[in-house]
């Protein structure tokens, strides 16, 4: 399998449903509320990021857990199912102390990944290089 087609597998998903959740927040004619949690995840994102990073090198289930859920609430604002599912299961396998360390850490550079066509995608979003649409 060619190595770029996980990434655009990961972006493919990543912009459907940033999409979905603009589509959803202009409906209702809040999207500039929508720009704002947009903008304040983005500032926040790399201190998300790297207490989780730090939970497992530190290997501290407490501190995976709540670093697992402040991502989870922040992805679930953002429309990301697939990110805030991931942080849900990680969340509770870390409050039941279930968590394989070695597994954990191929899992977070998944997930930074992830989370980066994530940041990609918000930024050219909030620079209006992205446009949504009805069409799209």
């Amino acid at each position: 399998m060619n190595q770029k087609q996980p990434e655009k597998q990961m972006l493919e998903s990543v912009v459907t449903e940033f999409k979905s959740i603009i589509e959803k927040f202009e409906a209702e004619d809040l999207l500039e509320i929508f720009n704002e949690v947009l903008a304040a995840f983005l500032q926040e994102e790399k201190t998300r990021n790297d207490a989780y990073r730090a939970a497992i090198v530190q290997r501290n289930p407490s501190q995976l857990a709540s670093a697992a859920h402040a991502l989870k609430g922040s992805f679930a604002t953002l429309g990301q199912k697939t990110l805030h599912s991931r942080m849900e299961t990680l969340e509770r396998n870390a409050r039941e102390q279930r968590i394989d360390w070695g597994a954990e850490k191929k899992n977070f550079e998944s997930f930074c990944a992830e989370l980066e066509l994530l940041v990609k995608v918000a930024e050219k979003y909030l620079q209006r290089d992205l446009r949504v649409s009805s069409s799209t």
